[in-house]
């Protein structure tokens, strides 16, 4: 969620994918929905490609997965704000960790981090699929594993902190809504606990509860 990688998705089913041999626009026009929602229910590429491209032998896909990450990072920006509330954070000596779901290729979410010198900013960092199966779970791991007191989550997807809240009530969520971008599907009404359209407002959320 630190990570804006959304513009390289349309980017690649509307302009990458029609100019490659075997597709047209309305092939990236459609699979561009299929992305939509697989991506507010968590379902990766790797795992929803197959069933609906199934023309593609597996070496195909493969390389289909490299050139939609090569997109896909080429215009990924770091969230306005993002290291500097990291920095505050860290400052005011608040443990951060990340709990993210990990990406179609292995080893690449924390690359991607990586990418934009994000990484160094966690205590701990948790993928859903390799170190965990759930965000819940991760969350619990890193509340025990460091004794920590209150714990919060930020995402920018409602349905992920309505989950967390349904098997962690006392886990406080926190809706990060980009102020400036078209509505996607996973655009639910649920906001968590709080609901914030710039990241620096959560130093202000954090500071309350400590003072």
């Amino acid at each position: 969620m630190l990570i804006d990688s959304y513009r390289g998705i349309k980017i690649f089913y509307t302009k990458t994918l029609p100019s490659l041999k075997g597709f047209d626009r309305v092939d990236g026009e459609v699979l561009y929905w299929y992305e939509m929602y697989s991506e507010g229910l968590g379902v990766l590429r790797s795992e929803w490609w197959p069933r609906r491209l199934t023309w593609l032998s597996r070496r195909e896909l493969e390389e289909l997965m490299e050139k939609y990450w090569e997109v896909r990072i080429k215009y990924s920006r770091p969230i306005p704000g993002a290291k500097y509330v990291l920095r505050r954070l860290r400052s005011m000596g608040v443990f951060l960790g990340s709990v993210s779901y990990r990406d179609d290729i292995p080893g690449l979410k924390i690359e991607r981090m990586k990418m934009f010198d994000l990484d160094k900013y966690f205590d701990d960092i948790l993928i859903v699929g390799d170190h965990v199966k759930t965000r819940s779970e991760g969350l619990r791991v890193l509340r025990d594993k460091h004794m920590l007191g209150k714990v919060y989550y930020v995402d920018d997807k409602p349905g992920n902190l309505w989950r967390i809240k349904r098997v962690e009530p006392w886990f406080l969520t926190i809706n990060y809504r980009f102020q400036y971008k078209p509505s996607y599907p996973w655009d639910i009404p649920y906001t968590g606990d709080y609901m914030i359209y710039s990241l620096p407002e959560i130093i202000g959320i954090i500071k309350k509860d400590l003072s």
